[in-house]
């Protein structure tokens, strides 16, 4: 067990805990999900996470379908990490750390490790963390993991449990500077035999404290004051080493072994020298059975060192048989750069409306008033706002009552003059719609959700996120419609739906993926005409 310094946040328990809150909170956090796997927790190799990755075991809320061996225990693994994922986020913090551990046997794991009770308790540290954080009133799990995040990565200095200091079984090292106030039953000082090094350089401009003195150094030049002041400095080093030597020893309750090898030179004056000079005996010769330093006497035991085998150096212009083949690795070299343009070239996150940069014909939706499109996207924003709180069920009329307001929210500073002719467009768009068989659907359909936000993977390396504007029911079907305000006529409604056939597989498919039901139909509602093309 290393303790030189507070080391806490780097105990792999610790990090395990962090990436289970992490991938709960952010179910496609890849990263952490990845992690997990090559956890106690999850037991997978570094092979079998990629082989579990390509047969499509990579998202625990859906149901994974791929075949692999190891497939069985991470579906049950991801079952339970789907239930904490809906519960988790209505708990406070301790209530939801405290249901981890309930349902992933993270402690168990613990404490059948190398640290047994350590372990346990560096978890349940963790759960106390959570605990004293709970006051803060805008903490949710999302923060408390970003927090715990930011923690590893700054690694500030957080002492363990102190049941690491009092019953650990464990071997400690630590540096003499952090062992100050402590004792341990035995103390190990080891590499006594190392000197104190070659002087190291001195500034060319020095001052004496306690003298007032000051010095020049120039290469080997010096004035008598930098001569005085490195004398100084000299003593002071050494009685610091000294002091040191004493704290050090001074740590051992019951047993202080000193132990050094024995070198054919070293740099400087050493522990063993000191030794050496004050006590009766040779040090480190094999005949010494003790050494005698005033009353007291130190068991002196020499034992051989192993003969040391040196790698053996190829010499210099050595003619050999090189295995590598360098074609071979300018070739690896310039598919891996590559790759590496390619994927940075990929966008992480992007959105339906944005595939247009993807090559896709973005559609026009041509202009409603003259020729200034402003005016058509104010009134596509204003009619999707006024349709989010439209009550299908309802009285008609309120459609036409939200036009004013709503209209007014979406005009900015500089457009006032813009405002008639965008509500005289708004209601002769709603006009005509409340009036068509189109509404009269809408009105008998069970409507399931209103400006519906998502996100998935998408392809290898992406993420798809966007707002469905309409989902609902209807005669036992579910639908998925999405508002279209392009100046068309009816006629005219079937090439242009064509043209957002993308965007309607994205939003089919992200339904399939949240609801996990394959009869999805989607289809235009071209409020201009009202008229519904499904795609």
């Amino acid at each position: 067990m290393i303790e030189g310094e507070k080391h806490f946040y780097r105990r792999q328990e610790v990090i395990d805990l962090v990436n289970v809150v992490r991938v709960l909170d952010h179910p496609h956090d890849q990263i952490a999900l990845t992690g997990l796997l090559r956890s106690p927790l999850g037991g997978l190799t570094d092979r079998e996470v990629f082989e579990c990755y390509e047969a499509g075991l990579s998202d625990y809320l859906s149901e994974p379908q791929g075949e692999h061996p190891r497939a069985e225990p991470v579906r049950r693994l991801y079952g339970q990490l789907a239930r904490l994922h809906r519960e988790v986020p209505a708990l406070p913090l301790a209530d939801a750390i405290q249901l981890i551990f309930d349902r992933l046997p993270m402690l168990e794991i613990a404490a059948a490790s190398l640290h047994s009770e350590q372990a346990v308790a560096n978890l349940l540290k963790v759960k106390q963390t959570a605990a004293a954080l709970s006051d803060r009133p805008h903490l949710t799990l999302s923060g408390f993991a970003e927090l715990m995040v930011e923690r590893i990565d700054e690694q500030p200095e957080e002492a363990e449990s102190p049941l690491a200091e009092a019953s650990s079984d464990a071997v400690q090292i630590l540096t003499i500077h952090k062992a100050k106030g402590l004792e341990f039953p035995v103390v190990l000082l080891p590499g006594l035999h190392q000197g104190s090094g070659r002087e190291r350089d001195r500034p060319h401009v020095v001052h004496d404290w306690s003298s007032g003195t000051y010095g020049l150094s120039l290469g080997e030049q010096r004035t008598l004051g930098a001569v005085l002041a490195r004398e100084k400095f000299a003593l002071r080093e050494e009685a610091e080493r000294r002091r040191v030597l004493y704290v050090g020893m001074t740590r051992a309750k019951d047993l202080l072994v000193l132990s050094g090898g024995k070198v054919e030179r070293s740099v400087g004056e050493s522990t063993l020298d000191w030794l050496q000079e004050i006590g009766q005996g040779t040090v480190g010769e094999v005949n010494t059975e003790s050494l005698q330093i005033g009353t007291s006497v130190i068991p002196h035991q020499v034992v051989p060192a192993p003969n040391r085998t040196w790698q053996r150096r190829v010499p210099a212009g050595h003619d050999s048989v090189s295995a590598i083949d360098p074609s071979t690795i300018v070739q690896l070299w310039d598919g891996r750069k590559e790759r590496w343009i390619a994927a940075c070239a990929t966008e992480r996150q992007f959105t339906p409306t944005t595939m247009a940069r993807q090559g896709m014909v973005r559609p026009s939706k041509g202009n409603r008033l003259g020729s200034d499109p402003e005016i058509s996207r104010l009134v596509g924003i204003a009619a999707h706002r006024i349709l989010q709180e439209h009550d299908f069920a309802g009285d008609a009329g309120q459609l036409l009552e939200h036009i004013d307001p709503i209209s007014r929210g979406v005009i900015q500073k500089g457009q006032q003059a813009w405002l008639p002719d965008l509500q005289k467009s708004l209601r002769g768009l709603f006009t005509t719609f409340v009036r068509s068989d189109l509404y009269d659907r809408l009105r008998s359909a069970e409507i399931l959700g209103r400006e519906v936000p998502f996100i998935m993977p998408w392809g290898a390396r992406q993420v798809m996120e966007g707002v469905i504007d309409l989902v609902y029911r209807f005669d036992g079907a579910l639908w998925i419609a999405d508002y279209k305000t392009d100046a068309v006529s009816a006629d005219q409604a079937v090439a242009r739906a064509e043209q957002y056939r993308p965007q309607g597989e994205v939003y089919k498919a992200a339904v399939r993926h949240s609801l996990k039901i394959e009869s999805v139909r989607f289809h235009c509602l071209f409020l201009e005409c009202s008229t519904a093309v499904e795609l």
